[in-house]
């Protein structure tokens, strides 16, 4: 087994104990996405960053969000 398969096979494990959340709340957002509260709450005000009906943040918008730096 290669290297590269052992990590594969590791990263494996790890998502199967630790599943990503389907949401985040404001806090966890701004921590994933290193910036500020502040900085936040405008990317949701201008709908770059989209919630839910409940005020949380889908998992997929902080993917979006990451994927376009």
């Amino acid at each position: 087994m290669s290297e590269i398969d052992l990590i594969d096979k590791a990263i494996e494990r790890f998502a199967a104990k630790h599943p990503r959340p389907h949401t985040v709340n404001y806090g966890q957002a701004c921590t994933m996405l290193g910036i500020t509260r502040p900085t936040l709450t405008k990317l949701i005000a201008s709908r770059t960053i989209k919630t839910n009906a409940l005020g949380e943040i889908p998992i997929t918008e902080i993917d979006q969000a990451i994927a376009a730096r």
